[in-house]
């Protein structure tokens, strides 16, 4: 746990240093800019370990609730690209399903709007 404190407190202090992917994952409350309010809740996060929210490679942000000793997001998925960038397909028709070998998502009526809305 400490080791995660010390770590986390390090790469604050070298913000010159880390990448753009990098700023972006330690700006934990997302208020663009990674500070010591990051390193607080970070560390909070770690000492009890609770999240109060999970967020995805396009900047999702989603609530959590904890039911018994798990947590479970409140809302549905709605990342469009996978962690390395690359966008996910999305709507393929018919057979196309049955012969994917990769993963893809669904948008209803393929309006990207009922993507936002619902997931």
């Amino acid at each position: 746990m400490f080791t995660d404190i010390v770590a986390i407190v390090e790469v604050i202090l070298e913000m010159n240093t880390i990448d753009e992917c990098q700023y972006y994952h330690a700006d934990v409350n997302m208020d663009e800019s990674v500070n010591v309010m990051d390193v607080l809740i970070l560390i909070n996060w770690i000492v009890y370990d609770t999240t109060p929210y999970a967020y995805d490679v396009d900047g999702n942000v989603y609530n959590i609730i904890n039911i018994g000793s798990q947590s479970w997001m409140k809302e549905d998925l709605r990342v469009t690209h996978y962690k390395n960038g690359d966008e996910i397909p999305r709507n393929h028709i018919g057979i196309e399903w049955v012969e994917l070998t990769s993963g893809a998502y669904s948008v209803y009526n393929n309006n990207l709007l009922n993507a936002i809305i619902y997931g």
